[in-house]
């Protein structure tokens, strides 16, 4: 009988979340944090010019970052993350990154770009590529960090990096002149894990990143090293119209 029944309780136990939900999750939760000290930091100093280009900095850099958040957080139970595409040329991409990098720079490094405003465009994931050009330029940094030097970033239309690969294409370079790779690690380039920089914050991530990037665009990537600095060329399909975006 019900009444003479011991009584229970029952719960459905929590689904675990997928864990790059669960990063995605948090990873929007700080950058909703970051954006409102930069909001504060508005408020605080309205007239300090200064203040206001690197709060606006951090906010628009806090949008882009949460645009990429949300590619790992599926809208819908096994959706597949859809590319953000939009025509854009390379060179404009490259300029909004060193804008973002430049004050984070030390003293000891300078920057010499030469960004041509007529590269044709490219069909792009801008915030996946703007993320592939910080990472080149930011490595090209650390490689300089001991000594200082130069970050040479330059951007054209290009000849195709393959005689199979015909038509139009774009090459971004960023040169540093640092001491250059070694040998043995060239051959090895992209490999998840690999890198210079162990026990230094490096975690051998960011330069496969950048090559999935590439390859995920049609892409090709080209390095060359010496003891005067290293190279990293990538070149991507161009839509074939030249101008302004």
């Amino acid at each position: 009988m019900v009444g003479d029944a011991a009584p229970y309780s029952w719960c459905a136990a929590p689904a675990a979340p997928h864990p790059a939900r669960a990063l995605a999750h948090d990873i929007m939760n700080m950058i909703g944090v970051i954006r409102a000290h930069a909001r504060l930091a508005l408020c605080e100093a309205p007239e300090s010019h200064v203040v206001a280009e690197h709060a606006e900095g951090i906010i628009e850099a806090c949008g882009r970052a949460a645009t990429m958040a949300t590619k790992l957080w599926p809208s819908e139970t096994g959706a597949e993350n859809t590319q953000s595409l939009q025509n854009i040329s390379p060179w404009r991409m490259a300029a909004d990154v060193l804008r973002w990098l430049k004050p984070t720079l030390p003293k000891n490094i300078r920057v010499k770009i030469c960004l041509d405003p007529l590269t044709p465009l490219v069909c792009a994931d801008v915030a996946a590529m703007e993320q592939a050009f910080y990472n080149l330029m930011r490595n090209a940094c650390q490689a300089m960090a001991a000594h200082g030097g130069v970050l040479h970033v330059s951007c054209s239309a290009s000849e195709p990096p393959e005689p199979e690969t015909p038509g139009l294409w774009c090459r971004i370079t960023v040169q540093d002149t640092g001491p250059g790779l070694p040998a043995s690690l060239l051959e090895h380039l992209g490999e998840p894990g690999l890198t210079t920089r162990s026990g230094h914050g490096g975690h051998g991530i960011g330069l496969a990143t950048v090559m999935n990037t590439v390859n995920a665009h049609g892409g090709v990537m080209r390095v060359s090293s010496s003891a005067c600095g290293a190279a990293f060329s990538l070149y991507l399909p161009s839509l074939g119209d030249a101008g302004h975006d």
